[in-house]
Parts: structure tokens; C-alpha cells; sequence
């Protein structure tokens, strides 16, 4: 009979033990693997994590509105007569334009740091006339067009300033939404949607309380099937998507 020691070491604790063996030492390897179980055991203490986290979602909500007065807003005739003040314009002869020289002031509430802006014609009661898209008088087609300027810009443009169309410069109102200005950038000198570089043109985003000066101007078709009378709107919508 032989005895022999075996060290074992683990995490820095040192522990001697003393195996008796007989024979061949066939017991040695089953013995080795005890302790091998017991380093595993679940006896034994587990190490912590070092770090952890837990994650938190929101959504911002934000104010957007927009305002649009019209308490001094005054009509001229290309044709002659007596400007026309306030939305309703009476009587126009077909093949007419019409045009403000005292606009309709728009202005922004909002807690969004730059909005833009879209506009689009609304057809409240406009009977069998439609709205024009490409500057062409036409039979029951309704040329509406607007310019934005600053407040600070009195007079008002000239007919040449509207730009027909409703590409990247044209300045026409249609039935579906058209950007103020060009979208995701604030290109308030150069002629783009409803801007006129001429024309004392201002920056399209707007923080809270800023204001725009909105001018109209209308050329009734040459030619009409429906002589009733026709009512249709301007609508802003303050946008944060650019």
C-alpha cells in the first residue's frame, strides 16, 4: 500500500488533502471527479452581474396651430372699379383677376422648434368649376394663386410676381397639399413654392408666434357651364414632418 497527497487549488483558497489509494490507484480518477462536481455545485456562492439596466420609452407630444386673420384684407379689380374689402366679392366677370393690396396675416402657435407649413384649395361649394393646376384659362377652371412675405412687406406684389404651375416655383393652390417654401430647409430667398425671391420672400419654418403675410390672387375661367356661386377656402396646415 502506497499513500500519496494531492493538491487542489481553487480561487485563491488553497486546500491539502490526503487520499489513501490501494493498489493501482484506480480510484484516484473517480475521486478527481467528486471534486470536479463539487466545484460546480450550485451549493456553492454564484458571482453577481457586474452591471444591469432597464430601458424607459416616451413619445414628445407637441402643440401645432396656426391662425389666419383676415380683418383687413382688400381686393383689387385688374379690371377697374372699387377695391373690395373683407372675403366676399360679389360679382366678377368671367375672365377676371382679382388680387389683394392688403393681405390676410397667418400666424404659428406652436412648442416645436421649426415648422413647415402646407397649403391646399378646399372646393366648399364650387359647383361644376374645379381648381386650375397649370396657369392655362380654361372652361370652369379657377386660377387661384398665393405669395408669403414678411409681415413687415406693406405693398403688395405685382400680377408678374405669381408664378403659374405647381412645380418647384409655382405658386398655384390646388386640391390636394402643396410645401410652403422647399421642404426640409428654410430657403426663404430663392423663387420656390409660393415665394417670390423678388418679392420680399421669408424663411417657411416657423418657431412659435411667427408671422407670414399671405396674398391671393384670382383669374376666373374665360368661360362657364354653372353661373351659380362658388365658395371655396384656403387651408394651412402646420406640418413637423419636413
Amino acid at each position: 500500500m502506497d499513500s500519496r497527497s494531492y493538491t487542489i487549488v481553487r480561487a485563491r483558497a488553497k486546500t491539502k488533502m490526503t487520499i489513501e489509494t490501494k493498489g493501482r490507484g484506480k480510484n484516484i480518477l473517480a475521486v478527481l471527479s467528486l471534486l470536479a462536481a463539487l466545484l460546480v455545485s450550485p451549493f456553492l456562492p454564484a458571482r453577481a452581474a457586474d452591471s444591469d439596466s432597464l430601458q424607459v420609452t416616451l413619445s414628445p407630444v407637441v402643440s401645432l396651430s396656426v391662425t389666419i386673420s383676415t380683418d383687413t384684407v382688400l381686393w383689387r379689380n385688374a379690371g377697374g372699379g372699387a377695391d373690395i374689402s373683407g372675403l366676399d366679392l360679389g360679382g366678377l366677370d368671367l375672365g377676371a383677376t382679382v388680387y389683394m393690396v392688403r393681405p390676410a396675416t397667418f400666424t404659428v402657435s406652436t412648442n416645436y422648434s421649426a415648422t413647415e407649413l402646407d397649403v391646399e384649395g378646399a372646393a366648399a361649394d364650387l359647383g361644376a368649376w374645379s381648381f386650375d393646376s397649370d396657369g392655362t384659362a380654361a372652361q370652369d377652371q379657377l386660377q387661384v394663386y398665393a405669395l408669403m412675405s414678411k409681415t413687415s412687406q406693406a405693398s403688395a406684389p405685382q400680377l408678374s410676381d405669381f408664378d403659374d404651375g405647381i412645380g418647384a416655383a409655382g405658386d398655384m393652390i390646388v386640391a390636394s397639399p402643396r410645401r410652403y417654401g422647399v421642404s426640409g430647409s428654410d430657403d426663404g430667398s430663392n423663387d420656390s413654392a409660393f415665394q417670390k425671391a423678388s418679392f420680399d420672400s421669408a424663411g417657411e419654418n416657423l418657431g412659435q408666434g411667427e408671422q407670414r403675410h399671405m396674398w391671393l390672387r384670382l383669374d376666373l375661367p374665360p368661360s362657364t357651364s354653372d353661373t351659380a356661386a362658388k365658395t371655396f377656402g384656403v387651408i394651412l396646415t402646420v406640418k413637423t414632418d419636413n
